[in-house]
This record gives structure tokens, C-alpha cells and sequence, in this order.
């Protein structure tokens, strides 16, 4: 038996990417990210949820209206693409729940940067 929860939240930001080639996206830029995380629990934690809706929006929305480059890069140096970001919101949220509901994982986190322009992040 397995549970699935998935929450989908929009957030506004702004981040420049380290590429080495010509590109308009070195230069700071915003987006308005469309972010989906889904968690799967063999197990549901002691208030009977795989994670709390309210939990996963807190995570993603330290996010929301900052300078991603300083977010997703604050501790080390990772060029902030869909792709990284959408692993370092997975990584976020396991270390949640590692703390909440020993037996949940997250199964993907999908960010999409403009429409048509989708990455996945499956751990």
C-alpha cells in the first residue's frame, strides 16, 4: 500500500545562470515558477498525513520573491536552473521529513519555468 500527496504552488523570482556561451539568461531575470511536489509514504505519520500541505508550501515559498541564486546557492555555489531547483526543494523536503515521517520520500518535483519549459527532479 502506498499514500501520494502532491501540492502544486506558483512563486515570483528572479536568478541569473552561470552558462558559457552567449545567452540573455546570464543577465538577472524573473519567472513566475509553477512548482508540483510529490510525496509517497508507505506508512501515514501520526496525524495521518504523508506530510502536512501547509509544510510543503513553507519549503517552496522560500522561494517566493527572492533571489533564487541566493537561495538555492547559500551554501554552496549551484547555478540555479529548473533542474537544481527542483532537486534542492526535493532535497528540503526529505530533510523534513526525516524529522516528521520517517517513511515518506519524495517521489518527484517538477518546476515549470515558463510555459513549455519543464524539468523533473525524480530522487
Amino acid at each position: 500500500m502506498m499514500f501520494r500527496v502532491s501540492k502544486r504552488i506558483e512563486v515570483a523570482g528572479a536568478h541569473w545562470l552561470d552558462l558559457p556561451y552567449d545567452s540573455a539568461c546570464k543577465n538577472m531575470h524573473g519567472h513566475n515558477w509553477i512548482i508540483v511536489v510529490t510525496v509517497q509514504a508507505e506508512e501515514l505519520d501520526c496525524t495521518g498525513m504523508v506530510i502536512d500541505f501547509k509544510s510543503l508550501k513553507e519549503i517552496v515559498h522560500k522561494l517566493d520573491h527572492q533571489c533564487i541564486n541566493d537561495v538555492v546557492g547559500a551554501e554552496e555555489i549551484i547555478n540555479p536552473t529548473a533542474e537544481n531547483i527542483a532537486k534542492w526543494i526535493a532535497e528540503e523536503v526529505d530533510n523534513h521529513l526525516s524529522f516528521s515521517n520517517s517513511s515518506a520520500r519524495v517521489e518527484q518535483v517538477e518546476v515549470q519555468e515558463s510555459e513549455g519549459n519543464k524539468a523533473w527532479y525524480i530522487p
